[in-house]
């Protein structure tokens, strides 16, 4: 058991039938079983390629990519989460997301384009303006590159 309200978080088809969902769900210690602890149906697609941060105020935050925004909920002691917002990521097709460290900024990869967006992350865990770091056409578009090249900062 980890020290978070939840094991993992998974987006499907909402409980309603109507649209999607996200779900924080605990795995039993002995891995026998998996209990949903809190459930939250979305309004429009659901986000993937979650990452966690605790804010710098203290707060459990959930991010999780979805089209070309970030959306954040605040987890709750009892796994409960709560939309806190969303910030555009000023590129397509994002297919990785992580956070600094200390939770300063959140970074994602976005295999289409071939860049690298950086949001700072404040106090709260809300997240400002990207900045977009180029570098050059992405995997969809054919280019071969050798090991080392990426955005330059």
């Amino acid at each position: 058991m980890s020290n978070q309200p939840y094991d993992f978080c998974i987006t499907a088809a909402a409980p309603s039938g109507d649209g999607n969902a996200l779900y924080t769900v605990r795995l039993a210690a002995d891995g026998s079983d998996l209990h949903i602890e809190h459930t939250l149906e979305l309004r429009g697609p659901a986000p993937s390629f979650f990452a966690t941060a605790r804010s710098r105020s203290g707060e459990l935050i959930l991010y999780g990519l979805c089209g070309g925004s970030i959306y954040w909920f605040l987890l709750g002691e009892d796994g409960q989460c709560t939309p806190r917002g969303s910030a555009p990521i000023g590129s397509e097709g994002a297919a990785h997301l992580c956070t600094d460290s200390e939770a300063r900024f959140i970074f994602t990869a976005n295999y289409g384009s071939g860049d690298v967006s950086m949001l700072p992350i404040g106090e709260d865990g809300a997240l400002g303006q990207a900045a977009v770091y180029e570098h050059g056409p992405g995997a969809h578009h054919g280019i071969v590159g050798t090991w080392g090249e990426g955005p330059q900062f």
